[in-house]
């Protein structure tokens, strides 16, 4: 899709007024784009696609095959006489152990003071997060480049408004003044950036890379930019995993003897990375 449901929910009547006629050409290209692609998607069933039977709105019943359905008639019938004579036969049996006192039937609570328990977290249960609180050394602002809406090259200074950010640490890049192994906080600011000429405001959020499916189908682990631990500092970790040998609580006894950083034993190991 050219636009996402971001920017859907900025165009109406008013912003398509204000546009001139190149802008309102490039805009309509994209809407033109993705109106196909959903009349494509919204046409797509289990004959014409490998959309799965059980997807079938229920609205539209299912595909019927006639000499199959008039052999199915033929045995409703006896297969109903065999259904009612088991469920006759169980009804039976469970009357008469419940004369014998065999059979006891649960109480029900009647008490409106008793409530359920409700799964999850609790209202008012304590969270779990980071307690080291890591000053930055450095703010990296991520801007985008292009109007999603008419094409047109966002200028440097463009207005910025931060929706979100988080930290990453990493190793510091060795230089001629710099030698050995230092850590830094960079903090990441991400959000919309005003187009001048159409007054737009394109999202722009940290990436994500394709997941790693498991056999039942599920997504077990995606790349994403969003994480605490930068590409150099997870190279060294994997270093010390796999030609040192260490193992998770000794990589997290390091790290917090040698650099101060209190990490959690499930990132002494990135998710992402398996040995070769």
């Amino acid at each position: 899709m050219k636009l996402p449901n971001h920017d859907l929910k900025q165009m109406g009547d008013a912003y398509l007024d204000s546009l001139d006629m190149d802008r309102l050409r490039a805009v309509s290209k994209k809407l033109l784009t993705d109106l196909k692609e959903s009349r494509e998607r919204l046409d797509q069933n289990p004959q014409n696609s490998s959309v799965p039977p059980g997807s079938r709105p229920a609205y539209l019943g299912m595909p019927v095959d006639k000499a199959a359905e008039a052999d199915t008639d033929e045995g409703d019938s006896s297969s109903a006489k065999q259904k009612k004579t088991k469920l006759n036969d169980e009804e039976n049996s469970a009357q008469s152990l419940d004369g014998a006192g065999i059979v006891d039937q649960p109480e029900k609570s009647n008490d409106p003071n008793k409530s359920k328990r409700k799964a999850g977290k609790q209202l008012g249960a304590p969270g779990y997060g980071r307690t080291q609180v890591i000053p930055p050394h450095r703010l990296e602002v991520h801007c985008a480049t292009q109007c999603t809406a008419c094409g047109e090259i966002l200028p440097s200074e463009a207005p910025f408004f931060a929706k979100t950010g988080f930290y990453v640490i990493d190793i510091k890049e060795h230089n001629d003044q710099h030698w050995g192994v230092e850590l830094e906080c960079t903090l990441h600011h991400y959000g919309e950036t005003e187009c001048c000429g159409c007054g737009h405001q394109s999202l722009l959020m940290p990436s994500q890379g394709d997941g790693y499916e498991s056999a039942d189908g599920t997504i077990t682990t995606r790349l994403s930019e969003w994480r605490l631990i930068g590409p150099r500092l997870a190279s060294f970790i994997v270093f010390l995993t796999y030609r040192m040998r260490l193992s998770r609580a000794r990589i997290q006894e390091f790290l917090q003897v040698w650099f101060g950083l209190r990490v959690a034993p499930g990132q002494s190991i990135p998710a992402s990375v398996k040995p070769l």
